[in-house]
C-alpha cells in the first residue's frame, strides 16, 4: 500500500496471552451454564414468560463471545446457534415448545462437555455438534425473520458537533497524518471509530482485542486512544477510539464490530484531517515511537502467540471467589498476630506472659477460622445441576418426580463441594429409579401421583449435612449394580448406586446412613466434616438402628 514510514510502527494485530484469562473464562462459563440450566427449566414451565427467554438470551450471547474471545470457534458457533434461535423467540417469531427446551439442553451438555475438555487440555472438544446445530437451524427455517437485525441503533456522527468527535481529540504525528495523506490519495477511507463496552464487562481487554482483530481483517489502524498497551492493561473506563484505513464501507466495519459481544455502542464517520490535532513536524516524534515499541512488545503477531497458546497445556489456577469483607478480616487478624508476637516477646520471663499466651492462642483460633470462612462456598454448588438431572430421569422413568431443595446457602469447603455433586446425585437417581412407585402404583397406594425427591442441607455439631429423601418404596437396596437397568444405561450407569456414593463419601472423611420406612420411603444422610478430616464408620437404620452397612455391600 505505501512505503514503511520510519515514524510509523504498522500495526500487526492487538494479540495478547489469552492463558492469562483461561482462569476466568472457565469461571465465568461455569456461572453461565449454572444460570442457564436454572432459566431453560423455568421456561419449560412457563414458556410465555419474557423476562426468563431474555436471560437466556443473554447468558448464551455473553458465552458466545466470551469463547471467540478465547478461540473456541466450535463453543462460539453453538451458542451463536442457540442466540439466533432465542432472538426469534424475543420477538415473536417462534413459540417456545417442549421439543425445543430438549434441543437448548442438549446444547448445554455439549458446552459442558467441550468446558471439561478445555479444564483438562486447553482445547475445546473436537465434537462440531453438528446433530444439534443441526437442530437449532431447523427451527430457524421454520420461522425465518428478514427483519432480525431490524431497529438497530443509527450509528454515525448525528448529534454530535465536528468539535465532539473523539477521533478529532487524537493527537497524530508527521508520520500517522502523512499515512493519512497517503491513503486518501489512493482512494483509500479513512474513519474515526469509537468503541463502548458494557458497563459490567468483566473482559474489557479482551473485547479491545476483539475489536482490533475484527477490523485489522478488514483494514489498518492507524492509532488508538488509549494506546494498546493501556488497552491490555484495561487502563480505560468504557470506550476507546480507533482512526482506520480501509477498502470497506463505514457501514460494513461498524456491523463487524456490533456484533463483537459486550459491545454496548460503536459510532463512526469519515475522518476529516482539517477537524483533527494533527502535526505536520516531528514534534513528539520520539516519545510517540517509544509507546509504539513498547505497544508493539506487548502484542506478538497473532498467528505465532495463538500456536504457542495451544501447543502448551495451560497451568489452571484453582480459585475462589471471596467476599471482600472476608479478606478484610484476615488482614486484621493477621495484623492483630503480628503485634500478639511482639508482645509475647517482650512480655517473656514477667508475669504477663501467661496472658500474652492466652492471646496468642484467641487469635490464632480466630485466623484459623477466618481462613476455612475463605475456603467456604455455598451447597448450591452441588445444588445447581440436580433439577436439570431429575427432569431428564422423570421422563425417562415416566415417572412424574417433583424435587426440593433446601438450604442451598449452607456453607461448605470448596474442595467438598466440588466433590460431593457426583455421590448426591447417585442417591437421587437411586431414589428416581427404585425408591420412587410408578404413578399407577401411587395411586393405588393412595398416594399423589407425583414423587417427591427432597435435598435438604444444613450445618450440625461443626459437619455439614445433606439429607435426601423420597416418599417411596422405602427399600433399601445397596448390591453392587442394582440400578443397573438396562434401559437406563445412559442414565443410571451400570454398576454403580448407593454403593458407589458411599465409597466416594468415605474418601472424603463422610459417614452415609440411611433410614427407612417401608411403604413410606427412604431418607440418606450423607454427613461431612467442615473440611477434610478422618474417615468414619457408616451406619444405616431400617426402623431401629443397628443394620451394619458394610454387611450389605
Amino acid at each position: 500500500m505505501r512505503e514503511k514510514d520510519e515514524g510509523h510502527e504498522r500495526r500487526k494485530g492487538m494479540v495478547m496471552n489469552m492463558n492469562q484469562y483461561l482462569a476466568i473464562f472457565l469461571d465465568g462459563t461455569k456461572e453461565h451454564l449454572q444460570n442457564l440450566n436454572r432459566q431453560i427449566l423455568a421456561l419449560e414451565s412457563d414458556p410465555e414468560n419474557a423476562g426468563t427467554v431474555n436471560e437466556i438470551f443473554r447468558s448464551a450471547h455473553l458465552l458466545k463471545g466470551m469463547a471467540g474471545t478465547m478461540g473456541y470457534k466450535r463453543m462460539q458457533n453453538l451458542t451463536g446457534d442457540m442466540a439466533n434461535v432465542l432472538s426469534e423467540v424475543r420477538s415473536g417469531n417462534i413459540a417456545m415448545q417442549s421439543d425445543m427446551v430438549d434441543v437448548l439442553f442438549q446444547c448445554l451438555d455439549a458446552l459442558e462437555e467441550s468446558m471439561d475438555s478445555v479444564k483438562k487440555t486447553g482445547l475445546e472438544s473436537a465434537s462440531d455438534n453438528e446433530s444439534v446445530r443441526r437442530q437449532l437451524n431447523a427451527i430457524l427455517q421454520s420461522s425465518r425473520n428478514a427483519a432480525a437485525y431490524a431497529g438497530k441503533q443509527t450509528r454515525g456522527e448525528a448529534g454530535r458537533t465536528a468539535d465532539a468527535l473523539p477521533w478529532n481529540e487524537i493527537a497524530l504525528d508527521g508520520s500517522q497524518t502523512k499515512v493519512i495523506l497517503e491513503a486518501g490519495a489512493q482512494g483509500k477511507h479513512i474513519y474515526g471509530i469509537n468503541v463502548a463496552v458494557q458497563e459490567n464487562c468483566m473482559l474489557k481487554a479482551a473485547r479491545a482485542f476483539m475489536v482490533f482483530r475484527a477490523l485489522e481483517e478488514k483494514g489498518e489502524i492507524i492509532v488508538s486512544s488509549p494506546g494498546a498497551g493501556d488497552l491490555e492493561d484495561e487502563k480505560f473506563d468504557e470506550d476507546f477510539t480507533l482512526i482506520v484505513v480501509s477498502d470497506e464501507s463505514l457501514e460494513g466495519l461498524l456491523d463487524v464490530v456490533a456484533n463483537i459481544a459486550e459491545i454496548s455502542d460503536v459510532t463512526g464517520a469519515p475522518l476529516k484531517l482539517e477537524g483533527t490535532k494533527h502535526d505536520s513536524g516531528a514534534k513528539g516524534a520520539q516519545e510517540r515511537a517509544a509507546e509504539a515499541k513498547k505497544a508493539e512488545q506487548a502484542f506478538s503477531p497473532a498467528e505465532e502467540n495463538r500456536a504457542k497458546a495451544v501447543a502448551a497445556k495451560p497451568a489452571l489456577s484453582r480459585t475462589v471467589r471471596v467476599d471482600m469483607e472476608r479478606l478484610d478480616g484476615l488482614m486484621r487478624l493477621a495484623n492483630e498476630l503480628g503485634m500478639a508476637k511482639s508482645a509475647l516477646v517482650s512480655a517473656l520471663g514477667s508475669e504477663a506472659f501467661a496472658e500474652q499466651v492466652a492471646r496468642l492462642e484467641s487469635v490464632t483460633a480466630s485466623l484459623q477460622e477466618a481462613v476455612m470462612k475463605v475456603r467456604m462456598v455455598s451447597m448450591e454448588n452441588a445444588f445447581h445441576t440436580f433439577p436439570r438431572r431429575v427432569r431428564d430421569l422423570a421422563r425417562a422413568w415416566n415417572k412424574p418426580i417433583e424435587l426440593y431443595l433446601s438450604g442451598g446457602d449452607t456453607e461448605i469447603d470448596r474442595a467438598m463441594a466440588d466433590e460431593l455433586g457426583e455421590p448426591l446425585m447417585r442417591l437421587i437417581k437411586h431414589a428416581a429409579e427404585y425408591g420412587l412407585e410408578s404413578a399407577a402404583v401411587r395411586a393405588q397406594r393412595g398416594k399423589s401421583p407425583v414423587g417427591v425427591i427432597s435435598l435438604k442441607a444444613y450445618h450440625e455439631g461443626g459437619h455439614v449435612v445433606v439429607e435426601v429423601g423420597d416418599d417411596g418404596n422405602g427399600d433399601v437396596l445397596l448390591q453392587p449394580g442394582a440400578s443397573a437397568a438396562e434401559q437406563m444405561m445412559d442414565i443410571s450407569d451400570k454398576g454403580t448406586g448407593p454403593d458407589a456414593a458411599r465409597a466416594k463419601i468415605v474418601s472424603l472423611g463422610g459417614t452415609l446412613e440411611v433410614r427407612s420406612e417401608y411403604g413410606k420411603g427412604s431418607t440418606w444422610i450423607v454427613r461431612m466434616p467442615m473440611s477434610l478430616a478422618s474417615i468414619q464408620a457408616i451406619a444405616a437404620h431400617d426402623g431401629e438402628p443397628g443394620l451394619d452397612v458394610n454387611a450389605l455391600l
